[in-house]
């Protein structure tokens, strides 16, 4: 009898053992909080190899902005400091923080024993943690307003480089990253900082674009995160050259693949922008 019981302990105390280890290898996540409130975290994509397997995960956001919940983000004060910590430590110089404050502006933040200061201005912001331990990587992210303010705020975190353009057609939609650029902005220690990009070759770019299906009797839209002073479009001809056109094209006039390239300037520089249509008729 006291062998069976004894059994009995040593196999409820070796499952026990068991799951300890096993949540122990587990992908971290951290504990946020604020106030001594918890705030919602969301995981983005990670890689790890756990216990008793190895995974990766594929998170789809267009920029960590998205990451925060907005439905259940506290209201802090510019007083409140956030906190977060991880049950488990990662990998030295590897723990980093950005502050975002929209889609493409963000900016890395310091932070000092797991503590976060709440930024000086109102707003909607979402921080961005990543980290890596042996087994693998993750980032995070969580959002919160300041001051109960549910406005965005574009004026904490600057454009660090020209925004991606939006381009609408019908029911398709396409993101555009700026090619050839150049752009100037002032940092959070009221440096200034120049930027500058280029294009590859003409032929070898048109050669990589995945044109966006639309129909000929369908109009298209433009979208910046930041609106720019004026915009310019063009269309590339077989032979090379570029044609200058209307910036809202009567698609009717094209036929097939055509390319378009749209520059647009703003105060801190420009960018230049190239897409193309698979127009049908």
């Amino acid at each position: 009898m006291w062998k069976l019981i004894g059994f009995v302990g040593l196999l409820i105390l070796g499952i026990w053992g068991f799951n300890a280890y096993a949540e122990s290898q587990a992908h971290p996540i951290p504990e946020v909080t604020a106030n001594g409130e918890a705030l919602e975290v969301r995981e983005g994509s990670y890689c790890w190899d756990g216990f008793m397997n190895a995974m990766c995960a594929d998170m789809v956001y267009t920029s960590a902005f998205e990451m925060g919940d907005r439905e259940k983000a506290p209201a802090l004060s510019t007083d409140d400091v956030i906190q977060f910590r991880f049950d488990r430590k990662p990998l030295p110089g590897t723990l980093t923080a950005e502050l975002w404050s929209g889609t493409e502006q963000s900016m890395p933040i310091d932070f000092q024993n797991g503590t976060i200061p709440v930024p000086d201005q109102e707003g909607y912001y979402v921080i961005n943690l990543s980290a890596r331990w042996e087994q693998g990587s993750g980032n995070y992210g969580f959002g919160f307003y300041v001051n109960n303010s549910y406005e965005e705020t574009g004026v904490v975190v600057p454009f660090i480089h020209p925004p991606a353009l939006t381009v609408r057609a019908g029911d398709e939609v396409k993101v555009i990253e700026a090619g050839t650029s150049e752009w100037t902005y002032t940092d959070p220690s009221s440096e200034t900082v120049s930027t500058s990009g280029i294009a590859p070759p003409r032929q070898e770019l048109m050669a990589s674009l995945d044109p966006l299906l639309v129909r000929s009797n369908e109009g298209i839209a433009f979208e910046f995160g930041l609106e720019p002073l004026k915009t310019d479009l063009e269309v590339w001809k077989a032979d090379g050259s570029s044609l200058p056109i209307s910036e809202k094209p009567d698609l009717s006039g094209f036929e097939g693949v055509t390319v378009f390239e749209l520059t647009a300037t703003w105060e801190q520089g420009n960018g230049q922008y190239v897409f193309a249509l698979d127009i049908q008729n």
